[in-house]
């Protein structure tokens, strides 16, 4: 092998081992991500009336569950802020979908008798804090009352009737018009309690 064919040769070598290099880089990337892991979020809305679901994290998501219903939901794993609303009232609160989870919405007003041992439950029914109430009419017209408080309620009663409702529980500034003066009261909203309407 002469001079010139020893240089070619080396030469050769020398280019393709600069454009593999080049080759390398090009399709390097940078350190390996961890794959995101996924879990199952399945929700129970035993409510008549339909409930929302933000959550809130790294990565977010926006969940409508149909009243009387059961959907299932993949979420990426992760601790997030939630805000659901339900059954008159909007409420926040925290969870960590570490692996599969149940949330159960009861009745508004009512209690989650029995959880299936499945993954993590968890009662959202604890989480809105909403009790049935009866708002009962001592009057003989038809009156219209205002509750304010952890949320704000307007019903309107006929003559003497009774009405069944569903409501924050807590303490409320009650505001109705009765016997030619406006009335402001407290009221106290626990299960079952009822809220009478009359004059002073």
């Amino acid at each position: 092998m002469n001079k010139f064919t020893t240089t070619r040769l080396f030469a050769s070598i020398s280019l393709i081992a600069i454009l593999l290099s080049l080759f390398l880089a090009a399709v390097q990337v940078g350190p390996a991500q961890a794959s995101v892991r996924t879990v199952t979020l399945t929700i129970d809305n035993r409510a008549t009336s339909g409930i929302s679901i933000y959550l809130e994290g790294t990565y977010r998501y926006y969940l409508q569950i149909a009243g009387k219903s059961t959907q299932s939901f993949t979420i990426n794993q992760g601790s997030y802020n939630y805000t659901i609303k339900g059954c008159g009232m909007t409420a926040k609160s925290k969870v960590n979908l570490s692996g599969d989870t149940l949330m159960i919405n009861p009745v508004c007003g009512g209690n989650v008798r029995s959880i299936p041992k499945v993954g993590s439950k968890i009662n959202l029914g604890a989480v809105l804090k909403v009790v049935p109430v009866t708002v009962s009419s001592k009057l003989d017209y038809k009156t219209y009352v205002v509750l304010t408080g952890p949320s704000t309620y307007v019903f309107t009663l006929g003559p003497g009737q009774n009405l069944d409702v569903t409501i924050a529980k807590g303490t409320f500034n009650v505001r109705y018009y009765a016997c030619g003066v406006f009335i402001n009261r407290e009221f106290t909203a626990n299960k079952n309690s009822t809220l009478y309407l009359r004059c002073p």
